[in-house]
């Protein structure tokens, strides 16, 4: 007698699809995991490029600021507003003209403006002055470093502590030894932070910053 050939009953093949629905939803979930990490990964350094960048920028600024003491050196004032502080300079990281009849330095003022992109954030925007020796007033240019912040922090060094706000006239025409810039976003994932905006600091040395009474007093000469 030839033996039957036994097919899968009702209840094998119930279970077969079950194991197979598990299986596939534990790939799905752990590809979803490593989707959601890579894209929050990528966005993170991306926003962090782009303020590197921003800071970059800044950083030449700053560090090309000659002793606020010269005719067409001009003061450096740093204002405490908030989050939305301003500063401003006059620096020699810049370039002539086409025409080549003006300075070569140039006045900087740095700032918050509401986003255009987003009225709920900020941009940081750089607004440059090349004309000084223009015989009326000129508007600035503008030039957008960063998007979408909510707010960004300047702090002085005086070589003992970090003061908030700056004004060379009333310091004996002189420059912090350093400056240090926070920048705050929001976090594109708040549910995985305890704090609504992520921060992003640098601190930039001034060549040209002296204090008398400072034991740094000796940098930048």
């Amino acid at each position: 007698m030839r033996p039957r050939n036994r097919a899968f009953t009702l209840i094998e093949l119930i279970l077969a699809i079950a194991i197979t629905a598990i299986l596939a939803a534990t790939v799905y979930a752990s590809l979803m995991i490593a989707t959601t990490t890579r894209d929050k990964a990528s966005s993170t350094i991306g926003k962090d490029r782009t303020l590197s960048l921003a800071l970059e920028l800044v950083r030449r600024d700053l560090q090309s600021v000659p002793p606020p003491t010269g005719e067409m050196a001009g003061g450096f004032l740093g204002e405490d507003d908030s989050q939305q502080d301003v500063i401003s300079f006059t620096t020699a990281n810049s370039f002539l003209p086409p025409d080549g009849k003006l300075s070569d330095l140039i006045n900087v003022s740095l700032e918050l403006a509401e986003d255009t992109d987003d009225s709920d954030t900020f941009m940081l925007v750089r607004y440059i002055t090349t004309n000084l020796l223009a015989p009326a007033t000129t508007d600035p240019e503008e030039q957008i470093l960063a998007r979408g912040l909510t707010g960004w922090n300047v702090e002085y060094s005086d070589g003992s502590d970090w003061v908030d706000d700056w004004d060379s006239t009333q310091q004996d025409n002189t420059l912090p030894l350093a400056v240090r810039i926070t920048l705050y976003h929001p976090d594109e994932d708040s549910k995985y932070s305890n704090s609504d905006d992520l921060m992003f600091t640098q601190i930039i040395a001034m060549p040209a910053g002296t204090r008398s009474d400072s034991i740094l007093s000796g940098v930048g000469r």
